[in-house]
Parts: structure tokens; C-alpha cells; sequence
């Protein structure tokens, strides 16, 4: 097995030299189609690594794809690698301008290796779990000879980056993991993160609409109704109108990640691009919403932070969002443990922190006593009584105090009391 990798790594270095040799200023795009066969070529090498296979995402349009996906057959990618020249570093702490975009949109991933032809990095969002030498970076100089290049890369210990790649790959076949649903909004936060990211650096680059008879560009015509009918003030929201598309790549991350969760929820069906179908009836604002976000030009421009979302929501189990033994509904709490991960700053700045169950309870008792005790009323059941939160959220006071009712009714024998 080593004398079969090292040859690989030799011809690999070979073909780096021969390209840089025909021109000096040889783009990484040029370059990334020999890195795709070598991983291709150790593959069959690495005696625990899975059957995968390697996908170019460097020939595809858009800003929302690393270099190359790593995907068991049949399933979605979950392994990638960001590649950069040769003349950049491997390390995404050190990245500016353009690179530093792509290194706060991928840091979301859970699973990626970022590699510079020569030195190889394995990353869990933005934590280095590991680092490694493909082979030296003089073999891969455009002035080396290829007698002393092989000789170099023969004599280099090539089992540290043979190890990192065959982590990178083993982490391919495993979906993401969510034991409560407190994980699984963490695990969707960071997926609605990548897509807020990807939209953000998108929409610069969209073609500028300037005949108004032409169609716009999906991904312009939902950023427009969003401008003028949801967000038509969005200093209301606390943000200035020059920072209106920051605000719109959060709020279309958000609407897609819950509308998909909804569907999934709702059905106990994996979720797919046409999931706006399977929204139940009763949520026609969120159908619609799913639909336009789902339209197949603008599931290009997002590219892989659509898939790493869905992979996000089919890989968890309805039933860790039912309501548990002691009462506690999950959902009530889901959008604070979201927001922690997703915007903590807005966490803060809008007060999303939810009142204890028990605290509810405490609550709604108390008024329910004061309005028999005080006001000489029938408690909160009584006709004339109207209630107003005027910042609902998830509705935890409306179920307290619904609940609270239900049980006084079930006390009194009047189960069917009306609400």
C-alpha cells in the first residue's frame, strides 16, 4: 500500500509541475482537477475508507460550494475540501477578502479540509482538528526536476495526511447527529447560518435588473416582495436601509429553515425541494413562502448550504420535538436555543428568552385568582375576560392560560367548556 500511495503522490506532484510549468500564473481551477484524482486514486487505498465518490463543485456557478464534495452514493454530500493556490495558505484564519467571505460562510460545516495543494487541513466548523503535509511543497515547484521531485515525495511520510483523509471520509456516511430537539436547533442554526451567508455574498453578484420588462432573477424577485411587504421598514427591525440585504439573508434563512422543519414535523416525510407541497393547510403564508424559496434557480444559487440543510432535517426524529412526559413542549423553547447559535446579538437585542413553564403556570394561576378574588369574575374562563400578549412568540402564556382553563373545566365537570 505505501509504494502504491507514493506513486500516486509522485505522479500527483508530476502533473502540479507540468501545469504551473506552462504557466506560472496557473489558476487553483486549473489545478483542482489533479487534487480530484489523487483523492480519487487514495481511495481505493485506504483500507477504512467508504465507497465515495468525488464530485467537482469547483466547474459550478456560485459562491455556496467548496471545491470538492465527498458523497457516499445515494446520499447527500456531508465531506468537502476547499482548495486554494499553492501561493495562499491552507489556514482559513489567515484568509482575507474573498477568502475570508467563504471561510465565515463554510466554517458552518461540520465536516470539511481545506488544502493549498501541499499542506492539508481537516476542520469541524472553524476548530482545526488536524494538519498534515500532501507532499513537499518543493516537489510541487514549477523549477524542480522530476528525478528530485519523486525522490522528495518518496522520502516524505505521507501516512499523516493518508490518516486526516480517511477521517474526512469516514465522516461522509454519517448524518447529522440530534439527540433533543436543543441540538437539533443548534445543528439548524448552523445550517441556516451557511445559507444566510451564501445568499449575503450572492446577491451582489446577481445581474442588475434594468428593463423592467424582463423577468428578474428569483432570487431579486424575492428579495424585492421582501423589501416592500415584509420588511418595508427595516429600521423597525433595528436595521439601517443600507443594511437591508443583511437583513434579508437572515430572514430567508430563517423562513426556509423552519418551513422545511414545519414539513418534516407536520408529516414524519423527508424533506426534498418540493416539500412546499406537503405543507399542511393550516400554515398557507409558510406554503407559499417554502415554494418561492425552493424555486429551482435560486436551489442553484444557495448550491450546497440547501442540501446541508435538508440533510440537517431529514436527519432527525419527529418525535424528540413531542411534547415530553412533564409537559415540556419542545417547540416553545426551539427558536431561543436557534437564535443562540444563529444571532445571538439579536438574541439580546430582542429579548427572545422564554418564560419557564413553571413560571406560566405561577402566572396564569395568579391572574385566574385575582380576577375571582378582585374583580368578582369567573376566573379567565369568564366571556368578558380578553387576553393580550403583545409579545407572543411561541405563545407560551396563550397555552398557559388555555391549559389552565382546561383543567379548572375537567375539575368542575364541564370538560366541554368552550374556550
Amino acid at each position: 500500500m505505501a509504494n502504491s500511495a507514493t506513486s500516486i503522490l509522485q505522479n500527483y506532484a508530476q502533473e502540479i509541475r507540468n501545469k504551473r510549468r506552462a504557466n506560472a500564473d496557473v489558476a487553483e481551477t486549473a489545478l483542482a482537477p489533479a487534487f480530484q484524482q489523487l483523492v480519487r486514486d487514495l481511495l481505493a487505498h485506504l483500507p477504512a475508507a467508504p465507497i465515495l465518490e468525488v464530485m467537482p463543485e469547483y466547474n459550478k456557478a456560485g459562491v455556496g460550494r467548496p471545491d470538492i464534495a465527498l458523497i457516499q452514493i445515494g446520499a447527500p454530500p456531508r465531506a468537502f475540501i476547499e482548495l486554494k493556490a499553492p501561493s495562499k495558505s491552507a489556514n482559513p484564519e489567515s484568509w482575507r477578502q474573498g477568502d475570508k467571505l467563504q471561510f465565515e460562510r463554510f466554517k458552518e460545516l461540520s465536516n470539511w479540509a481545506t488544502c493549498n495543494f501541499h499542506d492539508f487541513r481537516l476542520l469541524s466548523r472553524a476548530e482545526q482538528t488536524g494538519q498534515a503535509i500532501v507532499v513537499p511543497e518543493k516537489a510541487l515547484a514549477a523549477d524542480k526536476d522530476d528525478k528530485s521531485a519523486d525522490k522528495l515525495v518518496a522520502e516524505h511520510d505521507a501516512k499523516p495526511f493518508l490518516t486526516l483523509l480517511e477521517r474526512l471520509c469516514a465522516t461522509a456516511v454519517l448524518p447529522p447527529a440530534a439527540a433533543d430537539a436543543e441540538e437539533l436547533a443548534t445543528l439548524l442554526a448552523h445550517s441556516a447560518k451557511l445559507i444566510r451567508g451564501i445568499v449575503r455574498d450572492v446577491l451582489p453578484e446577481l445581474p442588475k435588473e434594468v428593463d423592467e420588462k424582463k423577468p428578474k432573477h428569483p432570487l431579486n424577485q424575492v428579495r424585492k416582495v421582501f423589501k416592500e411587504v415584509l420588511y418595508a421598514h427595516p429600521e423597525a427591525a433595528g436595521y439601517a436601509e443600507k443594511d437591508f440585504d443583511k437583513l434579508f439573508s437572515g430572514a430567508f434563512a430563517q423562513t426556509l429553515a423552519f418551513g422545511l422543519l414545519l414539513v418534516r414535523e407536520a408529516t414524519g416525510k423527508l424533506v426534498d425541494n418540493n416539500s412546499w407541497e406537503q405543507m399542511p393547510e393550516e400554515h398557507p403564508l409558510m406554503r407559499t413562502a417554502l415554494r418561492v424559496l425552493s424555486q429551482e434557480e435560486i436551489v442553484e444559487d444557495i448550491g450546497v448550504g440547501f442540501e446541508v440543510i435538508r440533510d440537517t432535517v431529514n436527519s432527525f426524529s419527529p418525535k424528540i420535538l413531542a411534547i415530553g412526559a412533564d409537559g415540556r413542549d419542545p417547540i416553545l423553547y426551539f427558536y431561543e436555543h436557534f437564535l443562540a447559535t444563529f444571532a445571538p446579538e439579536d438574541r439580546e437585542r430582542y429579548g427572545v428568552f422564554y418564560t419557564p413553564i413553571e413560571v406560566v403556570r405561577y402566572m396564569t394561576a395568579a391572574l385566574n385568582r385575582a380576577l375571582r378574588e378582585n374583580l368578582g369574575m369567573k376566573g379567565l374562563a369568564d366571556p368578558l375576560v380578553t387576553i393580550l400578549d403583545p409579545a407572543t412568540g411561541t405563545g407560551t402564556f396563550l397555552l398557559g392560560i388555555a391549559e389552565h382553563v382546561r383543567r379548572e373545566a375537567e375539575a368542575s365537570g364541564m370538560a366541554d367548556l368552550a374556550l
